[in-house]
């Protein structure tokens, strides 16, 4: 059997994710990087296998799939449940935990990440007030709500909910949000992701956009 593919770029969160998910379920993966500056992933050979021309995308044989909690929710099933339980629990109730957290992190966290990244790029790159209120609104629903029963965001193992989140935490630590003391579950579960497999992986892929917000932003958090 061929390893899986993976259509990666360590500037996007998404992608970040889902190989620290991969590193943690040990497949057998070969990495295909892309820089997204300079615009590999629109090259016609990429549009032929995903027409939407976006990272994470993974090639399972004749199998291809994007989107990054679709590719988190995949894997385990892939290594086979009795390898991946550990990052996809096989009660339904944890599950729809899990799936709740994905779910969060798509609406009401990552989103963040992605208006600051696109915001760096824009005419006003100027961050405001209501970027931090929104970023801060969610923080407290992570911190008081998802972390209060246990270690990580369901209960107290990994899993998959939490390499989406890891990566996008990461990415705004690196973007240059302070989260001080007002988090201490938060920052905790961060230190335990931080002796996982991959972390240090998504850790160089996050301070790689942090810089690139950064250089693009009028102003700081710290400004606020």
């Amino acid at each position: 059997m061929s390893p899986l593919k993976l259509y990666y770029s360590p500037i996007s969160t998404p992608s970040r994710a889902v190989l620290m998910a991969i590193r943690n379920m040990n497949v057998d993966v070969e990495v295909v990087t892309l820089n997204l500056g300079t615009g590999e992933h629109k090259s016609a050979e990429f549009a032929k296998i995903n027409p939407r021309m976006c990272v994470p995308t993974i090639v399972d044989d004749d199998f291809v799939l994007c989107e990054s909690k679709a590719i988190l929710m995949y894997l385990p099933h892939k290594m086979g449940m009795c390898k991946g339980r550990a990052f996809y629990p096989k009660c339904a109730r944890q599950r729809a935990l899990v799936h709740q957290r994905l779910l969060f992190d798509s609406v009401d966290f990552y989103p963040n990440i992605s208006n600051l990244v696109n915001l760096s790029f824009s005419d006003e790159p100027i961050l405001t007030v209501k970027h931090k209120a929104a970023i801060v609104a969610a923080l407290n629903v992570m911190e008081t709500q998802f972390l209060n029963n246990g270690d990580f965001f369901v209960g107290n193992s990994a899993t998959i909910a939490d390499f989406a989140f890891c990566s996008s935490v990461a990415a705004l630590i690196a973007i240059g949000f302070n989260i001080n003391d007002d988090y201490p579950k938060l920052l905790e579960w961060y230190e335990r992701m931080g002796t996982l497999k991959g972390f240090n992986e998504l850790s160089a892929g996050a301070q790689q956009t942090g810089a690139m917000v950064r250089k693009g932003l009028k102003n700081s958090f710290d400004d606020l």
